[in-house]
């Protein structure tokens, strides 16, 4: 599951499917191979495959799937305490890495017919974009990379998920503002 605010804590009350990490793995290599045909069923797949890149990445509510007995994201590691990061570029590693969830949130916007589901999946990549750029920058300082923010607002304003979207979100409230 996805929303337009991230949500660790809820999404963990939510009821929902649970995985292991042998099911979740079958789960997206049926995505994978269902996402690459044409037309509708093939966009939703690979919404969901994306969502699964999503939700297993650090930004995601499945990040455990990185979890090991080396406690990978435990308190102490330079995820929670930022600080010289020991890795210059922090979107080489899996879990922070939007590559992947930004590929098919973009191939679910092309596949998809409806208007509404097209400006979804067009938000999700804004999202990837955003935290690949909280990725390179830990300070937050710079100009962040706005270019799935500007095709919502030029491609997708008269959709009922941009008014949700205005709604929820203050980073693109603020962004239309200008």
């Amino acid at each position: 599951m996805i929303h337009i605010k991230d949500c660790h804590g809820c999404d963990l009350k939510t009821p929902h499917t649970k995985y292991t990490k042998g099911s979740f793995a079958d789960r997206m290599l049926a995505l994978s191979q269902a996402a690459q045909g044409p037309g509708d069923a093939a966009a939703q797949a690979s919404f969901d495959l994306a969502n699964g890149f999503y939700n297993m990445s650090f930004y995601g509510n499945g990040r455990d799937i990185y979890e090991t007995k080396h406690d990978n994201f435990s308190p102490g590691g330079w995820v929670y305490f930022p600080g010289p990061n020991p890795n210059p570029n922090p979107n080489s590693e899996l879990a922070f890495c939007m590559d992947l969830a930004e590929k098919y949130y973009l191939q679910a916007a092309n596949l998809y017919s409806n208007r509404e589901l097209k400006a979804q999946a067009v938000f999700m990549a804004a999202k990837t974009e955003q935290n690949r750029f909280f990725n390179a920058l830990r300070d937050g300082k710079g100009n962040p990379p706005r270019n799935y923010f500007t095709m919502l607002k030029d491609s997708y304003s008269n959709t009922q998920y941009y008014q949700e979207i205005i709604s929820e979100c203050e980073t693109f409230r603020s962004y239309i503002a200008r």
